[in-house]
């Protein structure tokens, strides 16, 4: 099964863009690979975390509770907040590493 064919106008319009800026064609950011583990792991440990969280609601009862809700709501707030940072950098700064 053949790939469709691309319409020749498009090849023209990212032609004419990488003529413009070249580094609309470069690659950014980290290898896909690398970003996929990072968010596994992150997904890992926050499980993790969830699952201390709620043994510690269950031994503790209510003090656990008064723990755990907040605790849930700071690491909210913190993942928010980054987000927004990460977001609120220019692209051209976003996806730099060093070397």
């Amino acid at each position: 099964m053949e790939p469709p064919s691309r319409d020749p106008r498009f090849d023209a319009i990212v032609a004419r863009l990488l003529a413009e800026d070249p580094s609309f064609g470069a690659t950014t950011g980290a290898p896909f690979r690398w970003k996929s583990l990072a968010g596994v792991l992150l997904v890992i440990g926050a499980g993790l975390v969830w699952v201390a969280l709620s043994v510690l609601m269950v031994v503790w009862q209510w003090s656990g509770v008064m723990v755990a809700v907040p605790s849930v709501v700071v690491g909210i707030l913190v993942a928010a907040l980054l987000n927004r940072r990460h977001r609120a950098r220019p692209r051209s700064q976003a996806h730099e590493h060093p070397e």
